[in-house]
């Protein structure tokens, strides 16, 4: 493996490519290292420059276009989620990072939950939270603010939105 990486062929590489562009040890004590910066500078921009065939290339131009063009868009959801959603809007960090972890108990689990007073609709009636028999139960998805398309931004998750007759 270490043959394969620093072996012989590297002299050959070194020869073909690389000796055009930089001088050899052997060249600089020859020739001698220029006197002031401007014979320095003149010296450096006659060799050829290895990196300008590869940025004028058609696929360095095409990889900025897309760059270019995913800021812009990014951009744009950023606007159009500070305009939607004005102070309120978050970006929630994906990992928890406080510095106590906020792990819940295996045998933790949430339901939702309705008084007697609201099952039954009689004032008179207390006691504690019952649970809704499963008919009753209603599941919904808040949407959040992840925005989705191009011109006209809408929430991602439109499946099961929050119905607006729900009082909490």
């Amino acid at each position: 493996m270490v043959w394969m990486l620093f072996g012989p062929q590297n002299k050959l590489i070194d020869s073909a490519w690389i000796l055009p562009y930089y001088r050899t040890r052997e060249q600089l004590l020859a020739d001698g290292i220029p006197d002031t910066v401007e014979e320095m500078r003149e010296d450096i921009m006659s060799r050829p420059n290895i990196f300008h065939p590869i940025l004028v290339s058609k696929w360095v131009h095409e990889m900025g276009k897309s760059g270019r063009i995913v800021v812009e868009d990014n951009l744009k959801l950023q606007a159009a989620r500070e305009a939607r959603f004005g102070k309120y809007s978050e970006s929630v960090p994906a990992v928890d990072s406080s510095r106590f972890a906020s792990v819940p108990q295996s045998s933790s689990f949430a339901q939702p939950y309705v008084s007697p007073e609201q099952e039954t609709g009689d004032p008179k009636v207390e006691g504690s939270y019952q649970d809704l028999p499963p008919e009753k139960k209603k599941w919904y998805t808040v949407p959040g603010q992840k925005l989705s398309g191009n011109i006209i931004h809408q929430p991602s998750n439109t499946e099961n939105p929050v119905p607006t007759d729900i009082t909490l």
